[in-house]
């Protein structure tokens, strides 16, 4: 299972997420499900560094595989966009990502 977790209470997030979902690859056989940082999805995924505030951004997890954060997170997003709008959004995201690291 492909999960991105975001930060929850997270306006910036949210609307990614929204975007995000808009633009999916919806012919992909991976499909990429999308769960809150502060969630029960989270809590039996992640570990408690990763949970726990400050938190390091967006991060993904690829069949169970080791936690990607932060910008490696947002690199790996690129698969499970359409193609046509993958270098936009991925540059989007990469911006709403460091904007968050800054802020």
């Amino acid at each position: 299972m492909n999960i991105l977790f975001y930060d929850g209470p997270c306006a910036l997030c949210n609307f990614t997420v929204k975007m995000l979902m808009k633009l999916e690859d919806t012919n992909k056989i991976d499909k990429l499900y999308f769960a809150s940082i502060q969630s029960e999805t989270a809590i039996k995924f992640l570990n408690l560094k990763l949970r726990t505030p400050p938190l390091k951004g967006v991060i993904i997890t690829e069949n169970g595989g080791t936690p990607k954060v932060g910008v490696d997170a947002v690199k790996a997003l690129k698969p499970y966009i359409r193609k046509r709008w993958a270098f936009l959004t991925f540059m989007c995201i990469l911006v709403i990502v460091l904007l968050n690291l800054v802020l």
